[in-house]
């Protein structure tokens, strides 16, 4: 069943019956009745407005039915639900989740994620599922893919030299075209698209990633691995940003330097998930064994498959990062123009920090190309 983490008190309220609406900054398709999991957070001083002294943390205390979503256009409509969803601001979200019929449970302890996560899966059962992805009818377009990886490692080398040499304009136009096709060559070559669809990214590359979530084949690695933030969260970010380029044109060196650092964590939340230890490895190893009668060694493979998953995530920021850049860095006729590119201009400023993670997708990507070529099938 699925759950819902949210912290003390508010947990506790939803299931007094107290706070009826909770209060998310995404939103979701999913309907119906899930756990609810008080987080190892609390919210000091809402402890104390409600007069609660200590409460669960970091378990299971109830369920909760959600029947519907409602959106906030403005502050008046949302402080008219003030009664059910507690909260003076809509700082805490403009999607309202409709609970109903909540519950108390025999409380147990579990460890909580963002966005709803399963509760009562075994990690391996839920890799194996995962492994549907690779279909035996899915086409892995390798050749354009390896293409597209060689020019954005050129562009990558190109980029470097232009920003020793002070050309900065037509340097972080190259790093864009880097991370572009970078981009592509994954999508390219895990089946995402074919050649023909590259147009409908065109230049912006975080068009890639709805693509990567609506891909139904695909689907079951998200339902694995983004428990940290669920698929439909993503692909509300990105449609958000996507219409709002301007946002991503005029972020400050320190949004920069802050966007290049989410995610550093992903290798230490895996590993306390557990998702990739050696038990769960060997599991998939003989599924996979037997789904294609081969040998598909996985457990010597695991900081591999643990920096190809994050460096997805990475190559998806470093996306938004750069994309609004490909055309301001050409042509003096728009809002930002080439002459603003110096070495205080903010993504100028952090180059070299884009740059190493970006050089970090690339060595992750190379990595798992390599394994493809000399595996030469499918998986």
């Amino acid at each position: 069943m699925k759950a819902l983490s949210l912290k003390q008190p508010w947990a506790e309220l939803v299931l007094r019956g107290r706070k009826t609406i909770e209060l998310r900054k995404w939103n979701t398709n999913f309907r119906g009745v899930f756990y609810v999991h008080a987080s190892g957070n609390i919210d000091e001083e809402m402890m104390q407005k409600y007069g609660f002294n200590e409460l669960p943390r970091q378990s299971i205390i109830g369920k909760v039915n959600l029947v519907d979503v409602k959106i906030y256009n403005n502050e008046e409509e949302f402080l008219k639900d003030s009664d059910k969803h507690l909260a003076s601001s809509m700082e805490w979200g403009k999607y309202g989740f409709i609970l109903e019929n909540a519950e108390k449970v025999e409380p147990f302890e579990c460890k909580g994620q963002l966005g709803f996560f399963d509760v009562g899966v075994s990690m391996s059962d839920r890799l194996i599922k995962a492994t549907d992805y690779f279909e035996k009818d899915r086409k892995f377009n390798l050749k354009p893919a390896f293409e597209f990886f060689d020019v954005a490692r050129q562009d990558y080398e190109v980029s470097k030299l232009l920003y020793e040499n002070g050309y900065y304009s037509s340097s972080i136009f190259h790093l864009q075209q880097c991370i572009e096709k970078a981009l592509k060559s994954y999508l390219l070559a895990f089946g995402i698209i074919t050649e023909s669809e590259l147009k409908d990214i065109n230049h912006k590359t975080p068009k890639g990633f709805l693509k990567l979530v609506n891909d139904q084949a695909i689907e079951k690695i998200f339902k694995l691995f983004t428990e940290l933030m669920g698929s439909d969260q993503i692909k509300n970010l990105i449609e958000q940003y996507l219409e709002n380029p301007s946002y991503w044109a005029n972020l400050s060196y320190d949004e920069i330097i802050a966007i290049c650092s989410l995610g550093k964590g992903y290798t230490q939340v895996v590993d306390d998930m557990k998702v990739l230890d050696k038990q769960n490895l060997s599991k998939v190893e003989n599924h996979l064994k037997n789904k294609y009668k081969k040998d598909i060694k996985l457990v010597d493979q695991k900081e591999s498959i643990q920096n190809f998953g994050y460096s997805t995530g990475k190559l998806l920021m470093l996306s938004f990062i750069t994309f609004v850049h490909w055309n301001s860095t050409k042509y003096p006729d728009e809002a930002i123009k080439p002459s603003n590119y110096n070495k205080d201009f903010p993504i100028v400023k952090a180059f070299n920090d884009i740059a190493k993670e970006t050089e970090s997708v690339l060595n992750s990507l190379s990595e798992m190309y390599d394994y493809l070529k000399n595996n030469n099938s499918k998986v």
